[in-house]
């Protein structure tokens, strides 16, 4: 039993939904390419000489697709120091909020990067659910990547 009429929580639902439309950005998620077998060179290969002339002819086909993601920056970074060449590495977070379309496309095969800020992140942590009344989201956390 909920405290709230159903139909009220879904209109304020809907107005959350706006509300992350308008704050969120654009994020590039990046698969791995697709592998496409083009041809296998068929010769005719003697006996006890190199296989080389066999070996199959791939292409391959990036894949990557445009989502929406609410992204926030940690506020406190921590940083990484090499005394021993008085150098500092600052190790911060970052986390994105998305709707189930990106999350499911993040789970499906395999996430090499996602890009935002122009730079390029990697994840760091299984997605966390969110609930808003009707609406779910999943929240990642980021590395940057070098």
């Amino acid at each position: 039993m909920s405290i709230m009429n159903p139909i009220v929580a879904s209109g304020i639902a809907q107005e959350f939904d706006q509300f992350f439309d308008s704050f969120s950005r654009d994020i590039i998620i990046h698969k791995e390419p697709k592998k496409i077998l083009n041809s296998v060179q068929a010769t005719n290969v003697l006996y006890g000489y190199d296989v080389q002339g066999n070996q199959p002819q791939y292409t391959f086909i990036p894949e990557s697709k445009i989502f929406k993601a609410r992204i926030s920056y940690n506020k406190k970074q921590s940083i990484d120091s090499l005394s021993e060449l008085k150098f500092s590495i600052p190790q911060g977070s970052v986390t994105i909020v998305v709707k189930e379309e990106a999350k499911n496309y993040i789970e499906n095969n395999k996430t090499l990067k996602i890009e935002f800020d122009e730079k390029a992140f990697k994840i760091v942590s299984t997605p966390a659910v969110r609930k808003f009344l009707t609406k779910t989201y999943y929240q990642y956390f980021l590395e940057e990547t070098k």
